[in-house]
């Protein structure tokens, strides 16, 4: 009788573990639920320590890595809590356990503290922003990537996963007017990913993850991605805390913007600063449609199909507080999938 090859024999056969000393390493789980082309275990050495061994696609890790590397130090260098990395490899990197529990998880007394945290680990990041250049100097949250994260939204979810409903026209006039309004508005740096998904809670404290793509982009981007969250309902007490916890650290203000209605909420911001959540809030909300469909239909991910449903109220619930009612139709395909 022949022995089943383990995980770390596979990788290290496709050359996944070269630069890396494993020799300690009982054997790797893979960990999955993500929407990332990379793939990740959990590692277990000796005495029971673990550790998260991070594998990227063959063609062009080098970089990858490399920016990975490069992003955690300047994020550790900001006093954000993140993953130290253990041992880098050329196209694997080993690096803290952060643990199992995500945000989504979390639920009672502890949730608000929490939340408090997760803000402050942005504050930390826009400020550290503003005063050393960023990891990824030439990525912006801009026009061409917004028309581009929208574009994603038309080929995936209309042009493969739902069916056609002649309503193209009318969505291309959105993400066109939604990817100039946000555009025009000042910029911090973005994580770019800031959800609950992607901030893990180890030994009571945040621990932020998944940071590889940060950029300069809009004031609320984060913000939006975390407290409107695609993954779980935030309560709107936590909401109204954590933006006037952000607002009291940005000195950047919106102006209002015409053709767009003035929002009743958040409450705490400026008419400007609600306008501006609200239509960010809206593009990440639209850019998660898209990367649900794509999950679905082209990666065979059916689990993010539950997702669907959270972020069409949102999509729905933002264009009414913006007046834009009339936009609906065209994206209500959404509104119609079974459950």
């Amino acid at each position: 009788m022949t022995t089943p090859r383990s995980e770390l024999e596979d990788l290290a056969a496709e050359g996944a573990l070269d630069g890396l000393d494993v020799t300690r390493v009982g054997d790797a789980v893979r960990l999955r639920g993500h929407a990332s082309a990379r793939r990740f275990y959990r590692v277990t050495g000796r005495g029971g320590l673990t550790a998260i061994l991070v594998v990227y696609p063959a063609h062009g890790a080098d970089p990858e890595v490399d920016r990975f590397e490069r992003t955690t130090k300047w994020f550790q260098n900001a006093g954000v809590p993140v993953p130290r990395i253990w041992q880098r490899g050329r196209r694997a990197l080993v690096v803290a356990d952060a643990g199992e529990v995500m945000l989504d998880a979390i639920q009672g007394p502890a949730l608000s503290r929490l939340y408090a945290q997760a803000i402050q680990a942005l504050c930390r990041l826009q400020a550290h922003g503003e005063l050393l250049p960023p990891p990824n100097p030439d990525w912006q949250l801009d026009r061409s990537r917004f028309d581009f994260e929208l574009g994603h939204l038309e080929e995936h979810g209309f042009g493969g996963w739902l069916p056609p409903d002649g309503g193209g026209a009318q969505r291309g006039e959105l993400y066109a007017d939604l990817a100039q309004r946000l555009d025009a508005m000042p910029r911090v740096l973005c994580h770019r990913d800031f959800h609950s998904r992607n901030l893990m809670v180890h030994r009571g404290r945040v621990v932020v993850v998944d940071l590889q793509d940060v950029m300069s982009g809009p004031v609320f981007y984060d913000a939006a991605s975390l407290l409107l969250d695609n993954y779980v309902d935030v309560p709107s007490g936590i909401i109204t805390d954590s933006l006037g916890q952000l607002s009291r650290r940005s000195r950047l203000s919106h102006h209002v913007q015409s053709g767009a209605a003035v929002p009743s909420w958040p409450r705490g911001l400026s008419d400007g600063d609600r306008q501006a959540f609200v239509l960010t809030a809206l593009q990440r909300s639209l850019k998660a449609l898209g990367t649900f469909s794509y999950q679905v239909h082209v990666a065979g991910n059916a689990e993010f199909r539950q997702y669907v449903p959270r972020t069409w109220t949102h999509v729905r619930r933002l264009l009414i507080d913006l007046g834009w009612e009339h936009r609906l139709d065209a994206l209500s395909a959404f509104g119609k999938l079974p459950a």
